[in-house]
């Protein structure tokens, strides 16, 4: 791993340069022997990234999912597996996507964890609704 042997990734070395002000189209960006569509979606995710942080939001991965794991990996409570991955991934993607038309729609500004605790609140409410109502 890049980070293991003291090593910078090219992305890495590129969120460098645009953290110091250069473009996608500057020599020292293009000294890094990127693909232009890669240098542009670096650039395209370093902003997003960068904006999410100024404005307290989740932040956004660095680098893309990796492919789905030959072992199983532990994640608080849950394990992922092979079997479970696809499942895993559409779950945090619903949970996302949720979270940001609540955050537009009601202007909700806690985090994503206070979220996923209201949201578990609530359910337990309507599930335990007829146990509550006297």
């Amino acid at each position: 791993m890049p980070g293991e042997t003291g090593k910078k990734s090219r992305m890495e070395l590129a969120y460098e340069l645009f953290e110091q002000g250069k473009r996608p189209s500057d020599p020292e960006v293009k000294a890094l022997g990127l693909k232009p569509k890669s240098t542009y979606d670096y650039f395209q995710r370093w902003k997003r990234q960068k904006k999410a942080m100024e404005s307290g939001t989740t932040t956004i991965p660095t680098t893309k999912p990796s492919a789905v794991p030959g072992k199983p990996i532990e994640a608080g409570k849950i394990t992922i597996t092979p079997e479970n991955w696809g499942m895993t991934q559409h779950g945090a993607i619903l949970i996302l996507d949720t979270y940001k038309r609540v955050q537009q729609d009601l202007i909700y500004g806690d985090t994503l964890g206070e979220f996923l605790c209201d949201t578990v609140q609530m359910l337990t409410r309507i599930v335990d609704y007829d146990k509550d109502v006297v």
